[in-house]
């Protein structure tokens, strides 16, 4: 946490009497930026766009990198420090200048290539965050070594609403600073967490696929949400070769159905499922498991292409934990206990175990797990990064109604989303910048992108002509006749038609 208050006054970009005033700054004053020197070796870079709450722009990062390469050279600076205002360090890009660009646009000149410079800048860079920092905002705060946040700060990366994803870092910065579940679930800020809440009755009698199973039961909660449970009860969901073959077969069903937008995948109270079903595997030798891959079909749920959110109530050992962590985003109930216990039966981990664990929670804490077979509970499966959060209501309702906002939003961009922080695992940073700016651009060639900044232009624009109504409803606006308020209400108010061409509806 930092004292805003000692390093700006309480104007929104005002510098502060109690010695900035007397800062000495660079030669050059700018449009976009104020630029200062509290101290003879610290830089202070203010984002000075208030009427538009900091949005980032590329006049204002011209401006921006052009004080980086001033500041580069100037030997007696040996340290930058990037804030904005009280409400918005940077609520976003500035939709005005991406909503009319088309792909060979952004693909041809390199749109947002000039927007990172500050993370190749060779001296530290500290962010001091207050309000907003929402995608480029938050991006541009991860670019920076140091992150500083007040209480008011609020962290996101909504581009999902707009029809693209982070082009700037946001799925491979994020994923690295705090895992792949979290980078999943950080694209709901903002967004309902309980729009449509479903009770269990809802779900008896929500539409389920043609096909019924042994091992599971499949339902549609929602028009655009398959809910798949476990259903073994007797073996606390133990996993097994017959209930992958299940699962694949929904999986299929459920890709090639353009209906369905996001899966929810859950067991019971008592257990998501407990592990692997030991009768299957205790009598099998090496030469068996080897020749015919055991477990090979058990991964497919991970190579799924649509939202997949893991509902977890109870055990979810072994196997269980693995069918989790193949998941893009865990939720759990008080009640969850993960763990990895098959040292105890003289194997490891062999779904995924030992490598997505280690990613999720790191090395240190992955040994442990592994190596003595512990389990851990859901408040501290929620500390390490290993789930999203602990849902204290019901966690399958909860994972239903996220399914649905998910589902809702333009495919092409979840699903880019999806491949683009998984992507984060599998390259190099840099390569994972250069992989992410090529899916953002490609965006620009849908209708999902096209509709979802047009939309997003258009509530701005009703909400400053309904604000400068408010403001001057005792004036001249009063002379305006019935069609002159009509006009303006077309041009201003969200109409049906609107709505329904808002991505992914």
């Amino acid at each position: 946490m930092f004292n805003r208050a000692a390093l700006l006054s309480s104007g929104a970009m005002g510098i502060s009497r109690r010695g900035f005033a007397s800062a000495r700054s660079l030669s050059k004053e700018y449009q976009n930026l104020l630029v200062t020197r509290p101290k003879p070796n610290v830089t202070l870079l203010t984002l000075n766009r208030p009427k538009a709450l900091n949005a980032l722009s590329t006049p204002l990062f011209v401006e921006v990198n052009e004080v980086l390469d001033q500041v580069e050279k100037d030997e007696e600076i040996g340290a930058l420090v990037v804030t904005g205002s009280e409400k918005a360090f940077a609520a976003g890009a500035d939709i005005k200048e991406m909503k009319e660009k088309e792909f060979t646009d952004v693909y041809k000149n390199n749109f947002l290539g000039d927007w990172t410079r500050i993370s190749s800048f060779r001296k530290p860079v500290i962010a001091a965050v207050s309000g907003f920092a929402l995608g480029g905002g938050c991006e541009l705060a991860m670019m920076c070594d140091i992150i500083l946040a007040s209480p008011t700060a609020r962290f996101g990366q909504p581009e999902i609403k707009l029809g693209v994803i982070p082009g700037a870092g946001g799925t491979q910065r994020l994923t690295h600073a705090i895992g792949n579940v979290q980078a999943m679930f950080s694209t709901r800020v903002f967004l309902s967490n309980g729009a449509v809440r479903l009770s269990r009755r809802g779900f008896a009698s929500a539409r389920p696929l043609s096909k019924e199973y042994q091992n599971l039961l499949v339902s549609r909660p929602k028009p655009n949400v398959t809910l798949l449970t476990l259903n073994r009860p007797k073996a606390l969901n133990a996993l097994s070769t017959p209930l992958f073959e299940e699962i694949n077969d929904v999986l299929d069903q459920v890709e090639k159905d353009e209906e369905i937008g996001a899966l929810v995948l859950t067991g019971s109270e008592k257990a998501f499922a407990a592990g692997a079903d030991i009768k299957e595997m205790k009598d099998k030798e090496f030469t068996d498991v080897y020749k015919n891959n055991f477990l090979g079909d058990w991964t497919r749920i991970a190579s799924f292409r649509k939202p997949v959110i893991a509902a977890v109530s109870g055990f979810a050992l072994g196997g269980g934990c693995e069918l989790a962590m193949m998941c893009d985003i865990i939720l759990a109930s008080p009640s969850a206990r993960f763990g990895q216990p098959e040292i105890k039966l003289g194997v490891i981990p062999g779904a995924g175990g030992t490598q997505r664990l280690t990613h999720a929670i790191g090395k240190s804490r992955a040994m442990e797990l592994v190596l003595t077979g512990r389990m851990i509970t859901a408040q501290e499966a929620e500390k390490w990064g290993l789930v999203s959060r602990v849902v204290e209501g019901d966690v399958v309702e909860e994972a239903v109604s996220m399914a649905g906002t998910i589902a809702g939003f333009g495919r092409v961009a979840v699903q880019a989303g999806k491949e683009t922080v998984n992507a984060a695992y599998e390259l190099s940073l840099k390569d994972g910048l250069h992989f992410e700016r090529r899916i953002f651009q490609s965006l620009f060639a849908t209708r999902d992108q096209k509709e979802g900044m047009w939309y997003d232009s258009m509530v701005a624009a009703r909400k400053e002509a309904l604000g400068v109504r408010d403001a001057f409803s005792g004036g001249i606006f009063q002379l305006l006749n019935p069609f002159s308020w009509g006009v303006l209400a077309m041009i201003a108010q969200p109409t049906a038609w609107h709505k329904e061409r808002r991505p992914g509806r």
